[in-house]
C-alpha cells in the first residue's frame, strides 16, 4: 500500500525558497500546496509556477499541511518556527 504524500508549505518566496521549492515539488513523497510570502507579488510568482495556493497571512496558510519549509528571511525563521511548531506541524528551517 502506498503511503500518503506529505503535505508541505513552504514559507518564503525568495531566491533560496525557490531551490527550495522546486526539490519540494520533485520529492515523490511530498506534496507541495502552499506558498507563503509578505510580498503578495512574490508569493503569486511562486506559487503560479507551481500551481498551488498563494498566502500573505501566515495562520491561514499553516491550514492543512502537515509540514512547513521555512526559507523565508532570517529575521523570521523563530517566530514562523514557532508559529507552525504550536499549530503541530513539522518544521524544516532553511
Amino acid at each position: 500500500m502506498a503511503r500518503a504524500r506529505f503535505k508541505m508549505g513552504l514559507a518564503g518566496a525568495g531566491v533560496f525558497a525557490a531551490l527550495h521549492a522546486n526539490k519540494l515539488a520533485g520529492d515523490a513523497r511530498v506534496d507541495l500546496i502552499a506558498i507563503y510570502d509578505r510580498d503578495s507579488a512574490r508569493a503569486q510568482a511562486l506559487a503560479g509556477r507551481f500551481g498551488i495556493a498563494a498566502f500573505t497571512d501566515f495562520e491561514p496558510f499553516l491550514e492543512g499541511l502537515e509540514g512547513v519549509s521555512i526559507a523565508s528571511a532570517a529575521s523570521a525563521h523563530a517566530q514562523q518556527a514557532h508559529q507552525a511548531l504550536a499549530a503541530g506541524k513539522a518544521v524544516y528551517v532553511e
